[in-house]
């Protein structure tokens, strides 16, 4: 679900996805075998603002509200991303050339604890979808965007989530003239659940 911003990750968050999964996981009931389930559905705002970054995080990148709406009926999401102004609602690092908005939306069921580990109550594909925004000039900044996303299959049950994560990627021209994003840069955070 956060394979597309992983990357923009400045640390292992394994530890701190398990953690917060411990979080969610005690006031749910006592499943078979001493286990409990995780019932993300029943409080989804627990993981927003949820930050991929320890150094440099998105909201210390990103000054300005984000607009991000998730339909669940219609299994969709947007953000919508205001004009960004360097050095007034966007402090990017300057050292690079361009960056771009990656957004991302995934499903996460509710996973019920056995005697086998952690498993949903129906089959669940765990796939995510989601959307690039062009290229901007980083002296620059950009006009207002939106990011739109539709979920990448529907869910077989209504126990799951919707999660909505964002990042901000940097990239430098390639001699071609194409722009290619920078390895072990950028921001991400998940934005919204619901």
């Amino acid at each position: 679900m956060l394979r597309r911003l992983k990357p923009l990750a400045d640390y292992n968050i394994t530890g701190a996805l398990v953690s917060l999964m411990n979080t969610i996981m005690k006031p749910g009931p006592a499943a078979e075998f001493g286990g409990r389930h995780i019932i993300l559905s029943s409080n989804p705002m627990l993981i927003e603002g949820f930050s991929l970054n320890k150094k440099i995080t998105f909201d210390m990148t990103v000054h300005a509200a984000l607009d991000p709406v998730i339909d669940r009926k219609a299994l969709a999401a947007w953000v919508d991303i205001p004009a960004l102004n360097p050095g007034e609602n966007f402090i990017p690092q300057s050292k690079h050339t361009y960056y771009s908005f990656v957004a991302t939306l995934g499903i996460f069921p509710d996973l019920y604890g056995s005697k086998d580990g952690y498993e949903p109550a129906s089959c669940y594909e765990y796939l995510a979808s989601d959307v690039v925004s062009p290229w901007y000039e980083t002296k620059e900044g950009n006009g207002p965007i939106t990011l739109e996303l539709g979920a990448p299959f529907q869910p077989p049950d209504n126990a799951f989530t919707l999660v909505l994560g964002i990042g901000l990627q940097y990239g430098a021209p390639k001699p071609n003239g194409e722009i290619k994003r920078i390895k072990d840069t950028g921001c991400a955070k998940i934005l919204r659940a619901g």
